[in-house]
Protein backbone atom coordinates (compact mmCIF):
# COMPACT_ATOMS: atom_id res chain seq x y z
CA UNK A 1 0.00 0.00 0.00
CA UNK A 2 1.01 3.67 -1.20
CA UNK A 3 0.51 6.75 1.01
CA UNK A 4 1.57 9.84 -0.39
CA UNK A 5 3.16 12.89 1.48
CA UNK A 6 1.05 16.30 2.08
CA UNK A 7 3.14 18.07 -0.21
CA UNK A 8 3.33 15.96 -2.91
CA UNK A 9 0.70 17.71 -4.97
CA UNK A 10 2.99 21.33 -5.23
CA UNK A 11 6.52 19.55 -4.83
CA UNK A 12 9.10 16.92 -4.53
CA UNK A 13 8.64 15.83 -1.04
CA UNK A 14 10.24 17.00 1.74
CA UNK A 15 11.46 14.82 4.78
CA UNK A 16 9.40 15.39 7.21
CA UNK A 17 5.99 14.84 5.34
CA UNK A 18 7.22 11.66 3.82
CA UNK A 19 8.04 10.45 7.71
CA UNK A 20 4.11 11.09 8.12
CA UNK A 21 3.38 9.19 5.19
CA UNK A 22 5.51 6.36 6.20
CA UNK A 23 4.37 6.48 9.51
CA UNK A 24 0.71 6.33 8.68
CA UNK A 25 1.52 2.99 6.58
CA UNK A 26 2.79 1.45 10.32
CA UNK A 27 0.16 2.39 11.85
CA UNK A 28 -1.87 0.72 9.79
CA UNK A 29 0.19 -2.43 10.21
CA UNK A 30 1.14 -2.13 14.08
CA UNK A 31 -1.99 -0.17 15.27
CA UNK A 32 -4.69 -1.09 12.95
CA UNK A 33 -3.89 -5.00 12.62
CA UNK A 34 -4.19 -4.72 8.51
CA UNK A 35 -1.28 -7.32 8.09
CA UNK A 36 -2.76 -9.79 10.84
CA UNK A 37 -4.74 -12.01 8.02
CA UNK A 38 -4.92 -12.00 4.99
CA UNK A 39 -7.44 -9.52 2.92
CA UNK A 40 -8.89 -8.97 6.30
CA UNK A 41 -11.94 -7.61 4.43
CA UNK A 42 -12.32 -10.03 1.91
CA UNK A 43 -13.33 -12.96 3.92
CA UNK A 44 -16.27 -12.11 6.51
CA UNK A 45 -15.19 -14.65 9.07
CA UNK A 46 -12.16 -12.24 10.27
CA UNK A 47 -14.71 -9.05 10.42
CA UNK A 48 -17.60 -11.59 11.78
CA UNK A 49 -14.80 -12.33 14.63
CA UNK A 50 -13.97 -9.59 16.17
CA UNK A 51 -17.45 -7.99 16.45
CA UNK A 52 -18.32 -11.79 18.55
CA UNK A 53 -14.93 -10.73 20.60
CA UNK A 54 -16.04 -7.18 21.32
CA UNK A 55 -20.27 -8.47 21.93
CA UNK A 56 -19.12 -10.91 24.14
CA UNK A 57 -16.38 -8.25 26.13
CA UNK A 58 -19.46 -5.95 26.05
CA UNK A 59 -21.97 -7.93 27.44
CA UNK A 60 -19.52 -9.08 30.09
CA UNK A 61 -18.75 -5.35 31.31
CA UNK A 62 -23.11 -5.02 31.14
CA UNK A 63 -22.88 -8.03 33.50
CA UNK A 64 -20.88 -6.42 35.82
CA UNK A 65 -22.56 -3.31 36.22
CA UNK A 66 -26.17 -4.73 36.04
CA UNK A 67 -25.09 -6.93 39.49
CA UNK A 68 -23.76 -3.69 40.74
CA UNK A 69 -27.28 -3.07 40.78
CA UNK A 70 -27.62 -0.34 37.73
CA UNK A 71 -25.02 2.26 36.07
CA UNK A 72 -26.25 4.72 39.32
CA UNK A 73 -25.12 2.34 41.93
CA UNK A 74 -22.45 1.25 40.09
CA UNK A 75 -21.41 5.19 39.65
CA UNK A 76 -22.16 5.31 43.58
CA UNK A 77 -19.82 2.94 44.44
CA UNK A 78 -16.91 3.90 42.35
CA UNK A 79 -17.04 0.83 40.17
CA UNK A 80 -16.84 2.29 37.17
CA UNK A 81 -13.89 4.89 37.95
CA UNK A 82 -12.14 1.76 39.16
CA UNK A 83 -12.93 0.05 35.73
CA UNK A 84 -12.02 3.03 34.02
CA UNK A 85 -8.90 3.26 35.94
CA UNK A 86 -7.93 -0.42 35.81
CA UNK A 87 -8.13 -0.27 31.64
CA UNK A 88 -6.03 2.77 31.25
CA UNK A 89 -3.45 1.63 33.60
CA UNK A 90 -3.60 -1.69 31.67
CA UNK A 91 -3.33 -0.42 28.69
CA UNK A 92 -0.46 1.93 29.65
CA UNK A 93 1.52 -1.09 30.56
CA UNK A 94 1.15 -2.64 27.54
CA UNK A 95 2.74 0.39 26.04
CA UNK A 96 5.48 0.66 28.26
CA UNK A 97 6.07 -2.89 27.29
CA UNK A 98 5.81 -3.02 24.21
CA UNK A 99 2.99 -5.80 23.41
CA UNK A 100 0.82 -2.74 21.96
CA UNK A 101 2.71 -0.76 19.98
CA UNK A 102 2.32 2.94 19.02
CA UNK A 103 3.94 4.32 16.52
CA UNK A 104 6.23 7.30 16.93
CA UNK A 105 5.98 6.98 20.66
CA UNK A 106 7.44 3.29 21.20
CA UNK A 107 8.72 1.63 18.03
CA UNK A 108 9.54 3.73 14.25
CA UNK A 109 10.53 6.18 16.41
CA UNK A 110 12.39 9.07 14.46
CA UNK A 111 16.25 10.27 15.41
CA UNK A 112 15.88 14.24 16.22
CA UNK A 113 18.78 16.29 15.08
CA UNK A 114 19.70 18.91 17.89
CA UNK A 115 17.80 22.45 16.68
CA UNK A 116 15.09 20.52 14.63
CA UNK A 117 12.20 22.13 14.20
CA UNK A 118 9.23 20.04 15.43
CA UNK A 119 7.08 20.66 12.09
CA UNK A 120 8.96 22.42 9.23
CA UNK A 121 6.68 24.89 7.05
CA UNK A 122 6.51 23.47 3.44
CA UNK A 123 7.57 25.98 0.91
CA UNK A 124 4.56 27.50 -1.23
CA UNK A 125 5.57 27.77 -5.49
CA UNK A 126 5.66 31.75 -5.80
CA UNK A 127 2.23 33.09 -6.69
CA UNK A 128 3.94 34.55 -9.72
CA UNK A 129 5.30 31.48 -11.15
CA UNK A 130 1.84 29.66 -10.49
CA UNK A 131 0.40 32.83 -12.92
CA UNK A 132 2.57 32.20 -15.45
CA UNK A 133 2.32 28.13 -15.65
CA UNK A 134 -1.58 29.30 -15.98
CA UNK A 135 -0.84 32.14 -18.64
CA UNK A 136 1.58 29.59 -20.42
CA UNK A 137 -1.01 26.75 -20.37
CA UNK A 138 -4.10 28.99 -21.68
CA UNK A 139 -1.55 30.34 -24.58
CA UNK A 140 -0.93 26.60 -25.51
CA UNK A 141 -4.49 25.89 -25.69
CA UNK A 142 -5.08 28.96 -27.91
CA UNK A 143 -2.16 28.29 -30.33
CA UNK A 144 -2.87 24.89 -30.93
CA UNK A 145 -4.80 23.02 -34.02
CA UNK A 146 -8.50 23.18 -32.56
CA UNK A 147 -9.70 20.91 -35.27
CA UNK A 148 -7.08 18.48 -35.20
CA UNK A 149 -7.93 18.36 -31.10
CA UNK A 150 -11.43 18.18 -31.57
CA UNK A 151 -10.74 15.46 -34.40
CA UNK A 152 -8.57 12.88 -31.74
CA UNK A 153 -11.31 13.81 -28.95
CA UNK A 154 -13.84 12.06 -31.41
CA UNK A 155 -11.63 8.97 -32.17
CA UNK A 156 -11.01 8.44 -28.62
CA UNK A 157 -14.59 8.39 -28.11
CA UNK A 158 -15.11 6.20 -30.44
CA UNK A 159 -12.04 4.17 -29.37
CA UNK A 160 -13.99 4.45 -25.79
CA UNK A 161 -17.05 2.79 -27.00
CA UNK A 162 -15.46 -0.33 -29.38
CA UNK A 163 -14.65 -3.37 -28.78
CA UNK A 164 -11.53 -3.90 -31.71
CA UNK A 165 -10.18 0.20 -31.58
CA UNK A 166 -7.29 0.52 -29.28
CA UNK A 167 -8.02 3.45 -26.52
CA UNK A 168 -4.36 3.65 -25.22
CA UNK A 169 -3.34 4.71 -29.08
CA UNK A 170 -6.18 6.77 -29.53
CA UNK A 171 -4.73 8.46 -26.59
CA UNK A 172 -1.04 8.65 -27.50
CA UNK A 173 -2.51 10.38 -31.19
CA UNK A 174 -4.49 12.95 -29.20
CA UNK A 175 -1.62 14.31 -26.57
CA UNK A 176 0.37 14.61 -29.95
CA UNK A 177 -2.29 16.46 -31.37
CA UNK A 178 -2.38 18.86 -28.46
CA UNK A 179 -5.34 17.47 -25.96
CA UNK A 180 -4.27 17.81 -22.55
CA UNK A 181 -4.61 14.81 -19.76
CA UNK A 182 -7.33 16.89 -18.22
CA UNK A 183 -9.15 16.61 -21.34
CA UNK A 184 -8.65 13.27 -22.49
CA UNK A 185 -9.42 12.16 -18.66
CA UNK A 186 -12.84 13.95 -19.21
CA UNK A 187 -13.68 12.49 -22.36
CA UNK A 188 -13.24 8.97 -21.02
CA UNK A 189 -15.22 9.47 -18.14
CA UNK A 190 -18.16 11.23 -20.30
CA UNK A 191 -17.91 8.17 -22.47
CA UNK A 192 -17.07 5.40 -19.86
CA UNK A 193 -17.86 6.83 -16.35
CA UNK A 194 -16.19 7.53 -13.07
CA UNK A 195 -13.87 5.17 -11.47
CA UNK A 196 -14.64 2.03 -13.95
CA UNK A 197 -11.05 1.08 -15.63
CA UNK A 198 -11.90 -2.30 -16.32
CA UNK A 199 -14.80 -1.85 -18.45
CA UNK A 200 -12.45 -0.62 -21.18
CA UNK A 201 -11.60 -3.80 -23.47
Amino acid sequence: MHTDSYDEVINVPNEHPARIAVATQNILREEAGLCDVIDPLGGSWYVEELTDQMETKILDVMDVVENEGGMFRAVESGLVQRMIGESALNWQSRVDSGKQKIVGVNCYRAPKTEGEEAMPPTVRPVTEKMHAHVEQLRRFKRERNQTEVNHSLDKLRRAANSKDDNVFSRVVEATASGVTHGEVVSCLREELGFGHPLIVE
